[in-house]
């Protein structure tokens, strides 16, 4: 009993409190004693149970969110029990489509940049959210445009290009008169004076979203100025419209028609005339209005305009059309004339190039044409002379004269040459024969001697010596000169006679 007494009892509390990292994890614990080397050790799996812990993201690989783009939102959650259920929120409001992890805006727009998306995520232990702000890159737009304004000489007036865009966008005033960049702020502060009257231009970039521009006019109080065409034109006998434009800040409250110092335009004279007045941008315009115009309602015409700060006129003078368009037909037709010479004398001048060129080459063909024609009688001439059927010759010696005759007789298929030989006395003629005989034939191939030499009695076969005009090149040998050469014959159509030493050679 007394060593059951020594035993003892111990009882170690480890106190904890779990989180979601401690899911799925041991706690150990260990006991010994110098009695015992052996440690004793025990173990307890934790099982612990969390809500989901969010991870909101945007889907995509750039993850900007660009104004008119779609945009898709992931609500990643790590929750034991894993059984959970999503709900979307976009500025406080419900996405009653959206139950899932996955929210879908399609074409956002500026008007949700800033906004908050909320998920919600809840399991049986609890609901978490998690939220995220929208930063939507967008192009530069105007929220309100500059405004024109009106100071008295010598006041600060300001004028405000309010330009939203993401990011946020830069800014250039510039005064339309000098050119130059007044600021680089949304916010531009003038003193009013004659110099700096005027119209400035604001100017907003926003990098890679491209310019806006407008414009606002800083006016000076002051009397109207008026600026209108010193003369106009109207039709007699139609309605005829006068225009006196005034221009001021503030806008003249009153204009005045006179004519020949009268007031016009007034109840008194609403059958002839009448006044309209339209606003313009800095100002008024006051049409007179002449009904039925006659001649003697042409001519100068006063225009008043008055404010608080003084009051302009100016005159104009009314003309009849009739003269302003006699003076525009004469200076059309002088025109035309002008215009008319200047063809005609182009047309004038191309004919006369065109003319010369053609003579020329008439000229140059004419040339060529009568060389043609030349060298075409020629060849006929030749032709005529060649074409002879029967050749004669005559010689004698002394008191008698032999007389060759030579026949061609065209055959068939060949061509007979006939000499027969007569002796003539110079004043009775007899016939004879010659030595040789009778006669000779001669039959050559068939054709018909156009052109060349001319068979001759061989005794006779050098008689184109006499001639005095033999070359070799118009000589050739033939068959009955037997071997002797005779020049080429002249035109047998022409009786031709040589005499030399009593002998005469005779070409029939």
């Amino acid at each position: 009993m007394a060593a059951e007494s020594k035993r003892f009892t111990t009882k170690s509390i480890l106190k904890i409190i779990p989180k979601m990292e401690h899911h799925n994890t041991s706690i150990w614990c260990q006991a010994h004693n110098s009695a015992v080397d052996k440690k004793l050790q025990t173990k307890i799996h934790l099982y612990v149970k969390f809500a989901p812990k969010i991870t909101l993201t945007i889907a995509g690989p750039t993850r900007k969110l660009v104004e008119g783009s779609d945009v898709q939102f992931l609500c990643l959650t790590k929750a034991n029990p894993p059984d959970v259920s999503y709900r979307w929120f976009v500025n406080d409001q419900f996405a009653l489509s959206e139950l899932t992890s996955e929210l879908w805006l399609f074409n956002i727009t500026r008007r949700l940049h800033n906004s908050l998306v909320r998920c919600e995520a809840q399991n049986s232990v609890e609901k978490t959210e998690e939220s995220k702000a929208l930063n939507i890159l967008y192009k530069p737009q105007f929220k309100n445009r500059p405004k024109n304004v009106q100071a008295d000489s010598g006041s600060y007036v300001t004028i405000i290009c309010d330009v939203d865009s993401n990011p946020p966008p830069n800014i250039e005033w510039t005064f339309e008169k000098t050119k130059k960049v007044m600021s680089s702020t949304s916010n531009l502060t003038v003193l009013v004076s004659n110099a700096t009257i005027g119209r400035y231009h604001c100017k907003a970039t926003t990098p890679g979203f491209g310019e806006v521009n407008a414009e606002a006019s800083v006016s000076m109080r002051g009397k109207p100025a008026i600026d209108s065409p010193r003369v106009q034109y109207g039709t007699p006998s139609e309605t005829v419209r006068l225009e006196c434009v005034a221009s001021s800040v503030p806008v003249a409250d009153r204009i005045v028609w006179t004519y020949h110092g009268t007031v016009i335009g007034t109840r008194n004279d609403q059958n002839y005339y009448s006044v309209l007045e339209d606003p313009t941008e800095d100002g008024v315009k006051s049409t007179l209005i002449i009904r039925n115009s006659r001649q003697e309602q042409f001519g100068a015409y006063n225009c008043t305009a008055s404010n608080d700060y003084g009051s302009d006129s100016i005159v104009i003078v009314l003309v009849p059309k009739k003269d302003f368009m006699l003076i525009l037909a004469i200076i059309g037709a002088v025109g035309g004339i002008i215009v008319m010479i200047m063809i005609f004398s182009v047309i004038g001048f191309c004919r006369r190039s065109t003319s010369q060129k053609k003579k020329k080459a008439k000229s140059d063909f004419g040339a060529e044409s009568d060389m043609d024609n030349k060298q075409s009688a020629a060849a006929r001439e030749s032709d005529a002379s060649s074409n002879v059927s029967d050749i004669k010759m005559e010689t004698g010696t002394g008191s008698s004269l032999s007389n060759y005759r030579y026949k061609i007789d065209y055959g068939a298929d060949s061509l007979t040459v006939t000499t027969t030989a007569t002796a003539v006395d110079d004043q009775n003629p007899r016939s004879t024969t010659p030595k040789s005989g009778g006669g000779s034939q001669t039959t050559l191939s068939r054709g018909i001697p156009l052109a060349g030499p001319v068979p001759v009695d061989p005794r006779y076969a050098t008689a184109g010596s006499y001639l005095g005009h033999a070359h070799q090149h118009n000589v050739m040998h033939h068959p009955l000169a037997n071997g002797s050469v005779i020049s080429d014959y002249a035109d047998p159509l022409n009786y031709v006679r040589y005499a030399n030493n009593h002998h005469t050679v005779s070409v029939l």
